[in-house]
């Protein structure tokens, strides 16, 4: 049921990995003594649609877009009432995310969105991801014993480096099997492994622009799984 008082909407997820889940509750009264700004609590109760688009790229400028729809005209006004954004971006009055993020992962916050001349307000719980570099790899690595073996990180289809970006990997825990190595400038691991069992390992990325120097590091082990020499 839908009062004046107490109203729901659901914002629409972002594309490429930004998504916006939006609950919408009305918590404002008319009168009062003014929302700080000169502008004063108005006697209207609007029922807008919010949704965010865009993506935010680690270590470089990036801006998560607010849609705003059924305000008339009013202007928007938002503030973070719970949670957090990802380091080095801040969540604008006009409800867009913007800045220089330095670490990756999803955010949860949540967004209390107000307009001048409006008496209600809106409390939204938000989620925005961050991309970067690709740090893990499809299933484990099986390998058979004196055969080549050649293997890159997963593709990140919403994360490219750019120019001004220098990306190192390096393992940071485990080790790959002897005969094996990792190439720091691309994550590739390749080689003919001399040694039989199982191994695992945890890679890192790190990435370096004039924004500054941010790591990543993968969230599971990756194995490795080396069978014997096959039988010519």
């Amino acid at each position: 049921m839908t009062t004046t008082k107490n109203w729901m909407a659901h914002a629409t997820r972002g594309v490429l990995a930004v998504a916006l889940c939006a609950s919408l509750i009305s918590c404002g009264g008319a009168g009062g003594s003014g929302d700080g700004d000169g502008e004063g609590w108005g006697n209207e109760t609007l029922y807008p649609s919010f949704s965010m688009t865009g993506e935010a790229s680690l270590l470089h400028p990036s801006t998560v877009r607010a849609v705003i729809s059924g305000l008339d005209g009013h202007s928007p006004r938002c503030a973070i009432v719970g949670g957090r954004v990802p380091t080095g971006m801040t969540l604008n009055r006009n409800c867009n995310l913007t800045g220089t993020p330095t670490e990756i992962g999803g955010f949860q916050f949540s967004v209390e969105l107000g307009a001048s001349g409006v008496k209600n307000e809106l409390v939204f719980q938000a989620s925005a991801y961050v991309a970067g570099p690709e740090v893990d790899y499809l299933g484990p690595i099986f390998a058979d014993h004196g055969r080549e073996v050649d293997v890159r990180p997963l593709n990140n289809s919403s994360w490219t480096a750019q120019p001004g970006d220098t990306v190192t990997y390096a393992i940071v825990e485990g080790a790959l099997p002897a005969g094996l190595a990792m190439e720091p400038t691309t994550g590739r691991v390749h080689g003919a492994a001399s040694s039989e069992g199982r191994y695992a390992f945890k890679m890192s990325a790190t990435l370096t622009n004039s924004a500054g120097t941010a790591s990543v590091t993968s969230s599971y082990n990756t194995a490795i799984i080396v069978g014997p020499q096959p039988v010519q």
